[in-house]
């Protein structure tokens, strides 16, 4: 394998050949050139990606194409229809699941009742042979199907016959939806403005709940850090309310003192065993562990969970 090698005409044609029914390191293999050389040359001489030359198609491809998700193609028709995969790496990395154009067509052909046509482009096939015609107007005849995700091509159509003052109902008969689904549809974008997709009423009150309560807890956070700076200034000479059990950084005195000198409510925190280190500490709350140790054990569990889940 040379360096800087000059590609012949030969070569170009042998590459424009093998890209799309060869993976970039067999194509290196066979021409005896690096990958970063083909891959460089391939984009030199506009070849586009690996899938555009390709009798296989991403299955994300498929499902875009189908108007379907693509789980129902990875997690559903491969395992449990048999719709023929295989597996491909185009740049010798990461494998993503290829379908086979022509065994995709067959698969379609002998299930017609797994997908929706009217969810598929005239010609998207590059071709409407005789089963295709006939699927499409059995499933025109139909009724609409449910639980089928919008596409952007039918919220555009949606907000156009809306604009032009279609009825609901003449507007699910083109788009092959029902009425209900259509009317929670157009609640749900903005017709009359950017078309774009704002939500229902439920998801705004659940957003509008969120911020409240987010601006509530905002807000109590800061009157605890002020209600707990002024006790440290008001009672700042008077040691013994740390370790009073009836003292509290933000409430102050629980039992209603005026100062430390003249109370008489005053009760000294027990001493406490760690069960961890076997240590004396003191804190208001019974607790088996010290902080020390606490932050110890947070530690160790860092450390676990960064060599668990360390990137290979």
């Amino acid at each position: 394998m040379g360096c800087n090698k000059n590609w012949t005409q030969s070569e170009i044609e042998r590459l424009r050949d093998l890209w799309g029914s060869k993976t970039i390191p067999q194509i290196a293999k066979i021409m005896g050139r690096s990958q970063n050389a083909i891959t460089v040359k391939s984009k030199r001489i506009g070849l586009g990606a690996f899938k555009d030359h390709s009798e296989y198609m991403p299955a994300l491809q498929v499902s875009k194409l189908l108007g379907i998700d693509i789980h129902t193609i990875t997690d559903y028709w491969i395992p449990r229809l048999g719709l023929p995969f295989k597996h491909i790496a185009p740049r010798g990395k990461k494998e993503f699941t290829y379908i086979r154009i022509s065994s995709l067509i067959t698969w379609l052909k002998n299930n017609p009742d797994r997908w929706d046509s009217r969810r598929v482009e005239l010609y998207a096939f590059g071709s409407e042979p005789e089963w295709l015609k006939q699927k499409r107007k059995n499933d025109s005849a139909n009724k609409p199907k449910g639980c089928i995700k919008w596409t952007p091509q039918e919220d555009a159509k949606l907000i156009y016959l809306y604009r032009q003052g279609e009825k609901i109902k003449d507007i699910a008969d083109k788009l092959g939806r029902s009425l209900s689904g259509v009317e929670h549809r157009v609640a749900r974008l903005d017709v009359w403005g950017s078309g774009a997709y704002i939500g229902n009423n439920r998801q705004n009150e659940r957003k509008k709940n969120r911020r409240a309560f987010e601006h509530k807890a905002l807000e109590a956070r800061l009157i605890a850090t002020l209600k707990t700076r002024f006790n440290q200034l008001n009672w700042d000479g008077f040691w013994q309310k740390d370790i009073c059990m009836n003292w509290n950084p933000v409430k102050g005195c629980t039992s209603g003192e005026i100062n430390c000198d003249e109370c008489s409510s005053f009760i000294r925190m027990k001493p406490q065993y760690c069960k961890r280190c076997g240590g004396t500490f003191y804190s208001r709350q019974i607790q088996d562990i010290c902080d020390l140790c606490k932050k110890a054990r947070k530690k160790q569990y860092q450390k676990k969970w960064a060599v668990l889940n360390k990137r290979t």
